[in-house]
């Protein structure tokens, strides 16, 4: 369990913050401990991780091409997708928001990432296909709602 906190210059504890951010999302011994292994070891539940994520990655891009506002970028691997949402003419928090509030679909505002992903907000892969297509409609019937303000 971790508590703690700060008292000083409003500059530092912006930075505290984002520190904190990576430190609350470290990585405890026995995850360290598992990665040792999986790395050493040719695990065939590794193959069929990394080919699950990629089907849900390339779902994704597939349901969110070519709609207004936003760019998805492809990563070549990983949980996550980011999502440049600038063009929409919201900030990541606002339309993370906005998104919540219409649709029930939930993002992450990618600003706590620090300033290469302000304008972005992470989309999680770590749902099924069938609940990424539907938050997908979801995003879509949005961008869709806020192209036609």
């Amino acid at each position: 369990w971790r508590l703690g906190w700060l008292i000083g210059p409003e500059p530092l504890a912006h930075h505290a913050g984002r520190l904190a951010l990576c430190m609350l999302y470290g990585s405890p011994g026995f995850i360290q401990d598992a990665a040792t292994t999986a790395l050493a070891h040719d695990l065939p539940e590794l193959a069929t991780m990394r080919e699950r994520f990629r089907r849900r990655r390339d779902t994704v891009l597939d349901h969110l091409a070519n709609l207004p506002g936003i760019r998805c970028h492809e990563p070549a691997g990983g949980m996550f997708l980011m999502l440049d949402v600038r063009r929409t003419g919201h900030s990541a928090t606002d339309f993370a928001h906005g998104l919540l509030a219409a649709e029930n679909v939930s993002l992450l505002p990618g600003d706590a990432f620090g300033s290469p992903a302000a304008g972005h907000v992470r989309l999680s892969l770590t749902v099924s296909e069938e609940r990424l297509v539907e938050a997908c409609g979801r995003i879509r019937r949005h961008l869709l709602a806020l192209a036609d303000r």
